[in-house]
Parts: C-alpha cells; sequence; structure tokens
C-alpha cells in the first residue's frame, strides 16, 4: 500500500513537470513581433508571430522585437546650403525592421544609426543646393535621401519607407529679409503680368465681338442684297414670258392676215381681168366679191 503511495506521487511529479515544460516551451508572439532565440548564448532562429515551440531551459527568449513600420521624428537639423545659408529643418523618417536578428547583433543601438545616417545623408546633399533649389523642390531632396538612407539601412536589416521634410527655416535674418522683399517682388511682378494679360483678353474680346458684329451686319446686307437680286430675276422672268407669249401671238396674226391679203388680191386680180376683156358686155360681180373688195380695202387700211 505504501509502495502504491509512492508510485502516485512519482507520477504526479513527473505530470506536473511536463505540463510545466510543455507551458515553458509555448511560446505565443503578438502580431507584428517577433522573438529572437538564443541557444547557449548564441543566437538561434527567430519566432514570429503565433505558436511557436521552444526547448526549456535551453532556448531562452533573448529579445522581442516590434517590426511595425515606425516614425522617427528629426528636428533642428542645422545646416549650410551651397549659396552659404544656414537653415533649419525638420523631418520625418519612415522605417521598418525586416531582419530582427541583423538589427540586434549586427549593430548596437539600430535607431540611432539610422538617425545618423539620415542627418549625414541630409548634410551631403543639402550642401549641393541653394536655397531656392531647397524651397522649389523638398520632394525630390526627401527623396533622394531616402534612397540613399536605404542602401546603407539595409545591411542592419532595416527597410527606409520615405523622409519627408515638414519645415526649412532659415537662420540668416538678413538673407531672410532679402526673400521676403524678393517674394513680394515675384508677387507683385506677376501681379502686373496678371493685371496687363486681363486687360489684353479683354481687348481681343471687344475686338472680337466688334468683328462679330460687322461680319453679321454685312452678311444680313448680302442677303437683303440676294433676295432682291431674286425678286428682279423672278419680274424679268416673267416679262419675258409675257412678252415671247405676245409675240407668239402677233405672229401668228400676221401670218393669218398675209394668207388673206393674198386671197383677197387674187380675187381683185381676177375681176380686173374680166373687166377689161373686148367681148365684156356685162360683168356680173357676185355679192361676195364685193364683200371680198371691202375686206381687201379695210386690210389695206390696216
Amino acid at each position: 500500500m505504501e509502495s502504491l503511495s509512492q508510485m502516485a506521487i512519482f507520477w504526479s511529479v513527473v505530470l506536473v513537470a511536463v505540463v510545466f515544460l510543455a507551458f515553458k516551451g509555448v511560446k505565443q508572439v503578438d502580431q507584428s513581433k517577433v522573438l529572437l532565440v538564443e541557444r547557449f548564448g548564441k543566437y538561434s532562429r527567430t519566432l514570429s508571430s503565433g505558436i511557436n515551440f521552444i526547448i526549456p531551459f535551453i532556448d531562452k527568449i533573448a529579445w522581442e522585437l516590434d517590426v511595425s513600420e515606425k516614425q522617427l521624428s528629426i528636428a533642428n537639423q542645422n545646416v549650410t546650403t551651397s549659396d552659404n545659408v544656414r537653415v533649419i529643418l525638420d523631418m520625418q523618417a519612415f522605417y521598418r525592421v525586416t531582419d530582427a536578428a541583423q538589427f540586434k547583433y549586427r549593430i548596437e543601438d539600430g535607431e540611432r544609426a539610422v538617425k545618423s545616417t539620415i542627418d549625414a545623408t541630409v548634410r551631403a546633399l543639402v550642401g549641393r543646393r541653394t536655397l531656392d533649389q531647397i524651397n522649389a523642390d523638398r520632394l525630390r531632396l526627401a527623396t533622394e535621401v531616402a534612397e540613399e538612407v536605404r542602401s546603407t539601412s539595409a545591411e542592419w536589416g532595416v527597410a527606409m519607407s520615405r523622409v519627408e521634410i515638414t519645415d526649412v527655416e532659415v537662420v540668416d535674418q538678413a538673407f531672410a529679409d532679402s526673400m521676403r522683399r524678393e517674394a513680394q517682388a515675384e508677387r507683385e511682378r506677376r501681379g502686373t503680368i496678371i493685371e496687363a494679360e486681363a486687360n489684353a483678353q479683354t481687348i481681343r474680346l471687344a475686338a472680337e465681338a466688334e468683328a462679330l458684329k460687322i461680319r453679321v451686319e454685312a452678311d444680313a446686307l448680302f442677303y437683303k442684297a440676294q433676295k432682291e437680286a431674286e425678286a428682279i430675276r423672278v419680274t424679268a422672268e416673267a416679262q419675258a414670258w409675257a412678252l415671247s407669249t405676245k409675240g407668239a401671238s402677233l405672229e401668228a396674226e400676221g401670218a393669218k392676215f398675209a394668207q388673206q391679203s393674198e386671197i383677197l388680191r387674187a380675187q381683185v386680180d381676177a375681176l380686173q381681168s374680166l373687166g377689161g376683156a373686148d367681148n365684156a358686155k356685162i360683168v356680173v360681180i357676185p355679192s361676195d366679191l364685193v364683200q371680198t373688195a371691202a375686206g381687201l380695202a379695210q386690210l389695206l387700211r390696216k
């Protein structure tokens, strides 16, 4: 009975030890975090998000890193441009750890290294530009800084997303006043140009309106003249038709008159020949011949 009790205690201890070891060997890693595992003081592997297993008392969680994108503020960076103007830049850098082992074991302080690299890169790139060039194209300058830092920080397991220049402040007050006067002069010049262009546009529109008015009036006169010419043509055609019709009628009457005249002349000549004959004693003139002579005389009078 005593041996059974000892065996029960032994297996209970073993069960508790197994549960304890199992609990110690299971590691749950949160999203966007990683764990660096060392075995006997040497880097072994990286545990990503989710359920992971390690060997208790042999593997050790050395580091826990957040691999989400981070924002690094770089304020009041004093730099000098190529035209010897001192300016203060405020920037924001966005980066993400892509290789946690390199970020922790290759360099002592990765974040400070990234900041120092950005500082040196900005000084080098700003020194090649004038102040006007910096103000004109901040985006290009920020893109060049990000590209330069990206090639260097990749060795530390860091991916540089982008760099933004949020503010550029001129330290030299005299130069700043000169820039303000220059900017004011430039605004006045642009205002003069805009006003001159507006006046020119007004004059051009007025000229176009006048030209349009003249063109419309000319079109109206042309249309009126065209319609009058068409009316004259229609009238002339009507008169020509009337004269043509009248001429045809007169021509027909003239032909009839000539025919009747020939017939009447023939009858009169026949009467004269009968009356002039030697053996003609009595001449009987038909009544229609008398009418014929009268008609001929009437025709001749016409």
